[in-house]
């Protein structure tokens, strides 16, 4: 049930993450292209569109998979590694054909801002959450069932290694 239920929460930041970094876009991209400002109910639905976009992406790639064994600087890396392609993808489907741009370099203005509050509020969201499971971890709210196989002198080392390195790895040997 933990496990769901901590997963929905990491979904769910993923989500508002995207959503804010497609709303931070829009009105940065008003700003550059010097065009008046106007949220529309429009700009909101396509905004949740591009919240679901990245959780398919994020998902196809396996982030949501074994949350509790997540490395935080791991996951900044795969934030940017995934962050290149699905904006390219996003620039070649809504960027492309904006009317808005008068000049090339719009193109790469608009891009490079939106794959840099992206990955920003994405990598931030993740920090977040990932911190907070191993908040858990230490405290021993989540706890790895673990099972210490050996024989007399090295047995004995390998459980007192465990529990010595044990708030951080988040195990409770059983035997």
């Amino acid at each position: 049930m933990k496990k769901v239920f901590h997963r929905f929460w990491f979904i769910l930041y993923d989500f508002l993450a995207a959503v804010l970094a497609w709303n931070g876009f829009y009105y940065v991209r008003k700003v550059i292209l010097q065009e008046e400002l106007s949220f529309s109910l429009e700009a909101i639905v396509n905004s949740l569109f591009i919240g679901v976009f990245w959780i398919v992406i994020y998902s196809m790639f396996g982030v949501y998979l074994n949350l509790y064994q997540k490395s935080r600087v791991r996951e900044i890396f795969l934030v940017i590694l995934l962050a290149i392609p699905g904006t390219l993808i996003l620039f070649f489907v809504l960027f492309l054909d904006d009317e808005g741009i008068i000049r090339y370099q719009n193109y790469y203005q608009t891009l490079g801002a939106y794959f840099s509050i992206h990955v920003f509020l994405a990598i931030l969201s993740k920090a977040l959450v990932l911190s907070y499971v191993k908040t858990l971890i230490k405290k021993k709210k989540i706890v790895f069932n673990t099972l210490v196989i050996g024989s007399n002198q090295r047995a004995t080392e390998t459980y007192k290694d465990v529990v010595k390195i044990n708030k951080s790895l988040g195990s409770r040997v059983m035997g």
